[in-house]
């Protein structure tokens, strides 16, 4: 079978391109660039994790000791109920019979509203547990993954602040990182995978492309 790959770049992506109207999504940020690799004819179950293996071990600053960040936010507002601020976001994941033992020093956002609950949860883990941590990648549509050149740096994020992804992928940008996203739907016959950053940040993946 023959894999057909198809790269696509957007130098500003506030204006229109050939990747998405990233005006939709998340990511209002001046000065940051998307790179998107898609493949073709092999969808996203089969096609995630050695599409994204590929792209982070083409970062010059990835390294088999890397950490990679996730965030994920789970979809709709939750009622505000004692069961619910109890669980929370990883609590609410594993008794839907999602495999969350990848994820280390698991962290949890809340934001309440006149709504109710938006709920957010933020860990790492390493490339060598990518399979586990693509199933719920996959299963959960507002899922984001980040790699960070100096992890030192990570630690100094003051989850307090963090509201919503957009203040954990400008604190990612912020420091020299780069986000990573699936986009499109779960039943799309592709796998196309976004990766948002600054220039010197993600250039190399078009570069590297190119060279192969």
């Amino acid at each position: 079978m023959t894999i057909n790959m198809i790269v696509r770049y957007a130098a500003d992506i506030r204006k229109d391109n050939d990747i998405t109207d990233f005006n939709s999504l998340f990511i209002t940020t001046e000065d940051i660039e998307a790179v998107s690799w898609e493949l073709l004819n092999v969808n996203r179950e089969e096609g995630f994790v050695p599409l994204f293996t590929k792209m982070v071990k083409m970062l010059e600053f990835y390294n088999d000791r890397s950490s990679i960040y996730l965030y994920i936010e789970l979809s709709g507002v939750q009622p505000d109920t004692s069961i619910i601020r109890y669980k929370q976001t990883w609590g609410l994941l594993k008794s839907r019979s999602n495999d969350i033992e990848f994820a280390l020093k698991k962290q949890n956002v809340m934001v309440q509203s006149s709504q109710g609950l938006s709920l957010s949860g933020l860990c790492y883990f390493y490339l060598s547990d990518l399979k586990a941590a693509a199933k719920l990648v996959l299963t959960e549509k507002k899922t984001y993954l980040a790699l960070i050149p100096n992890e030192d740096v990570y630690e100094k994020l003051d989850i307090t602040q963090i509201q919503h992804v957009s203040d954990w992928a400008s604190f990612i940008w912020q420091h020299g990182g780069i986000v990573l996203m699936i986009l499109g739907e779960f039943d799309d016959p592709g796998c196309e995978i976004i990766a948002l950053g600054k220039h010197e940040t993600i250039s190399s993946l078009a570069k590297n492309y190119c060279r192969q």
